[in-house]
């Protein structure tokens, strides 16, 4: 963790020079949920705005990370509902990675699957409700391998194709 505040560091410094807000609070309440973030920065025009987060981790093939993706857009997301912006101004999100840099227009379709996600991430605080998650490279290296394991155990069958059902197939946005 250490490293990455130091990673942030560097680039606000950056960010400052070339006139970005860096690590600006976002606060956004949507129906019943309050959503708190700080994206690594946001250039502002008359005309757009642009979320720009930094990952210090190696981005797929092609695309982003699903979860890179969401996280950039629920910035954006903030953004639009507390700044008062017009709602035709062009939002586009940009995933950066050390050796690639990823740019999406914030479409509905990427604001209907943040919020599914949020939506997601509410029923498991609230309610205690497990969605699906796809398993994959990355479950390897996770300290919390063991607990997704055991909350899985014996509820496959019964939950399989309920809640989180429409992350299986997602593992990059293109």
């Amino acid at each position: 963790m250490a490293l990455g505040k130091v990673f942030h560091l560097l680039f606000r410094v950056s960010d400052a020079a070339k006139g970005l807000r860096s690590e600006e609070p976002l606060l956004a309440t949507i129906g019943s949920v309050e959503l708190r973030g700080r994206a690594d920065a946001i250039k502002v025009t008359e005309k757009a705005v642009h979320i720009i987060e930094r990952k210090s981790s190696r981005p797929p093939s092609r695309g982003a990370w699903i979860s890179d993706v969401v996280q950039a857009a629920s910035y954006a997301i903030q953004y639009a509902y507390t700044s008062g912006s017009p709602r035709d101004i062009d939002i586009t999100i940009e995933v950066r990675y050390p050796s690639a840099r990823r740019l999406f227009r914030l479409t509905d379709d990427i604001k209907t699957m943040t919020l599914r996600s949020i939506d997601e991430v509410s029923l498991l605080k609230r309610a205690g409700v497990v969605p699906y998650a796809k398993r994959g490279r990355r479950c390897a290296r996770c300290p919390y391998k063991g607990i997704c394991e055991a909350l899985d155990s014996g509820l496959e069958s019964q939950y399989q194709d309920e809640l989180g059902l429409w992350l299986r197939d997602l593992n990059i946005v293109t």
